[in-house]
């Protein structure tokens, strides 16, 4: 059942040593195992609607998941219908201990695969953080634009999330960030043609357009 499109999550976005970056090639244990699970436990259910399935997995202690169902149902419907058209599911795994101790400076927060966008709970370690090494400019202004506080230290630069800014930056930029791969289909997840739009298409459609509404 999992070999429609992809062998594994592709368009995923991936929190790596110098920040925000895209890893579309590479499956990145142990989030591409909590994908795989989740969209396995899900299968039954999908195209039983016209609306994409949503099931969001009560999130673990260490972890915090700023957005609900109604959340996503509502952002879906400020992109045009034609953009969301077989995009099967959105899911969202519980986060694992294991998650929490093999990351170090890897962090995965969605990724698109099979026609399901995955969205992985965010830890709370990294509410607030201190890079040594600042993440590159694209990266800042995902955060910036979310409303996230950087703040420059000695040590390096801080970048800190609140509930609100970490709300805006699931639904304004990862959720639709993957809707942007799903418009570019699932054969070509892992281009990069295809990171761009998604970017931009976060952009648009994310922000300009509904700041606009």
């Amino acid at each position: 059942m999992n070999n429609r499109h992809q062998k594994g999550p592709q368009g995923v976005r991936g929190d790596r040593k110098s920040g925000s970056k895209f890893s579309n090639l590479t499956p990145f244990q142990p989030f591409y195992s909590a994908t795989v699970k989740i969209y396995a436990k899900y299968f039954p259910q999908f195209g039983k609607g016209e609306v994409p399935l949503i099931r969001i997995e009560p999130t673990h202690d260490d972890f915090l998941f700023p957005i609900t169902a109604s959340d996503i149902r509502t952002a879906l419907g400020t992109v045009p219908v034609q953009y969301i058209r077989g995009l099967t599911a959105v899911l969202v795994p519980s986060g694992s201990k294991k998650q929490i101790t093999s990351m170090k400076d890897h962090f995965m927060h969605g990724e698109y695969w099979q026609s399901c966008i995955v969205l992985h709970p965010y830890p709370k370690v990294l509410m607030n953080r201190t890079y040594s090494r600042v993440p590159n400019p694209a990266a800042l202004q995902t955060y910036s634009r979310a409303g996230a506080k950087i703040v420059p230290k000695n040590e390096g630069l801080e970048v800190s999330f609140n509930i609100d800014s970490l709300r805006a930056f699931y639904l304004r930029e990862v959720l639709i960030h993957e809707i942007g791969h799903h418009v570019m289909g699932p054969k070509r997840a892992a281009t990069k043609d295809s990171e761009s739009f998604a970017k931009w298409f976060a952009s648009e459609y994310g922000y300009r357009i509904q700041q606009e509404a």
